[in-house]
């Protein structure tokens, strides 16, 4: 009962406490200005298209682009002159101008082995997002290009003339056994597929995991404030572990509970039993490795703040936050990349279950240490 009151208090007065709200808001608006920035027309590419003549396979190009509408927005220029224009005053990315005789160029690229230029592409600068929309282009127009080699396969190596099979038919058998389905899909080892969303919520769950570890470290700045005050005095030696334990799992749950809705809003949530798996063990990691650095860094609370910078700065480097590095050992020393890593993975779940255990026993030693650490932090003084 008594353990019930002190957790219901410690709630209580964290809720009075400003830096605690302050953190708690920052997740919720973080969301909502990335949200914000993924909608806004200056967060996609916009690519001006011009083709004198309504072309079919143009048509079929442009519209196979509606699964990229969140990072690409078209829009047809009134001339080839005018689309270049747009690129050099800053109206639109990228120009793409059509040749008048595509199909035709299609075809001599198929029969004739005559490879010719099919789109003219202007731009100003040619960065990674930009190459990536050159390959979303060669890749809409590799289907007919698939369907010209068949028919010239057709009639030119099987022999098969129009009279035995019209190209009607072809085209249908084309059809009937074309699939739609993408040529490379991203897919994770516990079968799941990837996210089909907007390339600037992606990093929002690893960005989310580094805000719960700076949560851990908020946890013991208080703790420090209130041994400082003596709020721990009436508390028994050998208990006072266990009680700062729970005081500041506190914290972690009501942080915990505000990450489950934070990625629910934004649309990055698996299953449940995965996420409670993964943030339970993944916010007990950050709990134990903060309550190491406290220990570490003794009473001072700069040292404490300094090293917290330091370790999110890493997070944000060597997790797969925005980019996957392969750092080796040290992946393995930082519980957002097996947390990231854990969502989807069975494996790196049972790694980060044995990353605090692993971490219990040095949080042990490191306590057992703590009055060797405190002189030797009075003799540097």
């Amino acid at each position: 009962m008594r353990l019930k009151s002190a957790l219901y208090l410690q709630n209580k007065r964290l809720f009075h406490k400003w830096t605690f709200l302050v953190v708690l808001l920052i997740l919720p608006l973080f969301i909502w200005m990335i949200r914000g920035l993924s909608k806004d027309s200056a967060s996609v590419f916009r690519v001006d298209y011009y083709s004198s003549q309504d072309i079919a396979l143009v048509k079929s190009i442009v519209k196979g682009f509606d699964e990229y509408k969140d990072i690409i927005v078209f829009r047809r220029a009134d001339s080839q002159e005018q689309a270049k224009l747009d690129v050099e005053s800053g109206r639109c990315d990228a120009a793409w101008i059509f040749a008048d005789d595509i199909e035709d160029k299609v075809k001599a690229m198929v029969e004739d082995r005559q490879l010719d230029s099919v789109v003219g592409i202007y731009q100003r600068e040619d960065g990674l997002l930009l190459r990536l929309t050159r390959e979303f282009l060669n890749d809409s127009i590799f289907p007919r290009v698939a369907y010209e080699s068949y028919v010239d396969f057709v009639r030119h190596d099987l022999k098969i003339s129009e009279k035995k099979i019209s190209d009607q038919e072809l085209s249908n058998l084309f059809d009937e056994y074309h699939f739609d389905d993408k040529m490379f899909e991203m897919g994770y080892v516990d079968g799941g597929k990837g996210e089909d969303s907007n390339y600037l919520l992606a990093p929002i769950r690893g960005i989310m995991a580094v805000w719960l570890t700076i949560c851990s470290f908020l946890a013991q700045i208080y703790y420090m404030q209130d041994e400082k005050k003596g709020l721990y005095n009436l508390i028994p030696l050998r208990q006072r572990p266990a009680w700062a334990a729970a005081l500041q799992s506190v914290l972690m749950v009501d942080c915990s509970i505000a990450f489950l809705v934070a990625i629910g809003i934004a649309g990055v949530f698996t299953n449940w039993r995965t996420e409670l798996i993964c943030l339970i063990l993944y916010a007990i990691a950050s709990l134990i490795l903060a309550n190491v650095v406290r220990i570490l860094c003794g009473s001072h609370v700069d040292v404490l703040c300094a090293s917290m910078a330091m370790i999110v700065i890493i997070m944000l480097v060597l997790s797969p936050v925005f980019i996957s590095i392969n750092a080796g050992v040290v992946n393995r020393l930082l519980p957002s990349n097996l947390y990231l890593r854990g969502i989807h993975s069975p494996l790196y779940r049972w790694n980060l279950l044995q990353y605090c255990g692993v971490m219990l026993l040095v949080l042990a030693v490191v306590s057992g240490l703590k009055p060797v650490l405190l002189r030797l932090y009075k003799k540097a003084l």
